[in-house]
């Protein structure tokens, strides 16, 4: 019986060990990926494909699971990319999401139009 318990703390040990691992090797990914203007396109576009702007609510039960399955794995890659390469870099990816969007003249506009607002 301790021998069992000792080996499901090791077994413990070893998981963790491992999951620090991953999340450091995770972190270190999102870290380079997100410092270039074209990384942070190409994860704005996952996001996107996640279900950023997706609905969850389905008639069907099975499309419904598999959409709110697609919305946690978005919220898990943002959460991920805030927590790892913190939230100057996600603010800056979104507002170049825009920029790309609507264009740099009438993102330019909207800038203007909402500097003014504040004052």
């Amino acid at each position: 019986m301790i021998n069992q318990k000792t080996n499901d703390v090791l077994a413990n040990k070893i998981d963790q060990v491992v999951f620090d691992k991953r999340v450091k090797a995770n972190t270190d990914a999102i870290k380079f990926v997100m410092s270039d203007k074209r990384g942070r396109r190409f994860v704005s576009q996952v996001l996107t494909d996640l279900g950023q702007t997706k609905k969850l609510f389905d008639t069907n039960g099975l499309q419904m699971a598999y959409n709110v399955g697609e919305y946690e794995d978005y919220l898990y890659l943002k959460t991920l990319i805030v927590k790892c390469a913190g939230f100057d870099l996600y603010s800056t990816m979104e507002k170049e999401d825009i920029e790309r969007q609507l264009g740099e003249e009438e993102y330019k506009q909207l800038l203007i139009k909402k500097e003014v607002e504040k004052k």
